[in-house]
């Protein structure tokens, strides 16, 4: 059976398409067996990586749609160990993926493992879509970190969209101020600045490693 979160691809897709284009490298995190790649696909997105941790489903998924959709692609793979060379995609897309991690016993620490990977294979003008349950005061913090010196900064700025969630009364209108009774994308788009103090960063452990390792070479390289 399809399990979908939250709502099928149709009630995200206007605000995805804001920020993807057809010919854009997509990794989706977490893809289980929802229809939503495939709902993509039919929308002219024809590059499309999807991952998930159970091979149980990946195996189910590429049955299901290698007639279909052939070049669509599946892999068994940890969102917190992605295989990927570093910035291979332009989109990544997180349909409950982040909300289900956030509630095991190293929620936190994972999430921001995480994250880390996202950051490290999307290029340097990418972009990240996290559609969850979560409210900006429980969400934003986690994906937003401005801390240059931590190692959990990230390149990126956020930005929500809100989506009401279904109504017991179809005729009501949504109260967009009651912050439970919605939906929330999170639009993470990097930021050139801090790619490139990430890139620094980077450079500069290096250097001090080597630096580090030929200390050592002298101390213990004649005993």
């Amino acid at each position: 059976d399809v399990f979908e979160w939250y709502y099928p691809y149709d009630a995200f897709a206007d605000i995805f398409a804001m920020y993807m284009d057809v010919n854009d490298d997509i990794l989706v995190l977490g893809c289980g067996n929802s229809e939503m790649s495939a709902e993509m696909q039919e929308e002219g997105y024809n590059h499309i990586i999807n991952v998930d941790f159970s091979k149980v489903v990946i195996d189910q998924m590429q049955e299901k749609y290698k007639e279909d959709y052939p070049d669509m692609t599946w892999y068994v793979m940890d969102a917190m160990k992605l295989k990927f060379e570093k910035h291979t995609f332009d989109v990544v897309i997180d349909k409950g993926l982040l909300d289900s991690m956030l509630c095991t016993d190293k929620g936190i620490i994972n999430a921001k493992m995480m994250l880390q990977n996202v950051d490290k294979v999307l290029k340097p003008d990418g972009v990240y879509i996290v559609v969850s349950y979560g409210t900006p005061d429980a969400r934003l913090d986690l994906l937003e970190n401005d801390v240059y010196e931590s190692e959990d900064f990230l390149t990126w700025d956020a930005f929500v969209h809100a989506i009401a969630k279904p109504a017991a009364n179809p005729f009501s209108f949504p109260d967009y101020s009651d912050y439970q009774s919605m939906y929330y994308v999170y639009v993470c788009i990097k930021e050139e600045k801090k790619v490139l103090m990430k890139v620094k960063r980077e450079e500069m452990r290096r250097r001090m490693e080597r630096r580090k390792n030929r200390k050592l070479g002298a101390k213990y390289g004649n005993k």
